[in-house]
């Protein structure tokens, strides 16, 4: 049986990244209770760009600035290449781990930032402007 995906035409980029970020957290949350490794979104790479990421969310319009600094957190602890300015999911899930979200919390915050970053570029600024990169982090449960 097919599942149905709710239309998104006429939705904000808002509830498009909520919705997003709601389907990234049910597929992270699904392979935990296996013990089977999350599978990426098709955009996945195995690094994002720190730097990159660390813009987008500076000037997100629709985070407050202790939602951007919780973010911020995550990547700073992440331990992330130095030499190629890049972090993977892991990396980010264990920086959330050490900025406290814990190990459930820690694996969803690196998968969703893990696959919101690794969009091309132009794709999660545009996101972050319209709302997107916010709605998939707010209900996820990454920032509150």
């Amino acid at each position: 049986m097919p599942i149905e995906l709710p239309s998104l035409l006429g939705k904000s980029m808002y509830q498009i990244g909520a919705y997003a970020g709601y389907m990234m957290e049910k597929q992270a949350q699904g392979h935990a209770l296996m013990g089977t490794p999350v599978i990426p979104l098709n955009f996945t790479v195995d690094r994002i760009p720190v730097n990159h990421a660390r813009e987008v969310l500076q000037n997100d319009p629709f985070l407050s600035t202790d939602q951007k600094g919780q973010v911020l957190a995550i990547i700073d602890n992440a331990g992330y290449n130095n030499k190629t300015g890049k972090a993977s999911t892991t990396d980010l899930a264990a920086g959330a781990i050490r900025a406290g979200f814990g190990l459930a919390g820690g694996a969803v915050a690196g998968y969703v930032l893990g696959n919101l970053f690794a969009m091309p570029t132009a794709v999660t600024r545009a996101l972050s402007l319209a709302g997107g990169v916010a709605g998939a982090l707010l209900n996820t449960g990454v920032v509150k």
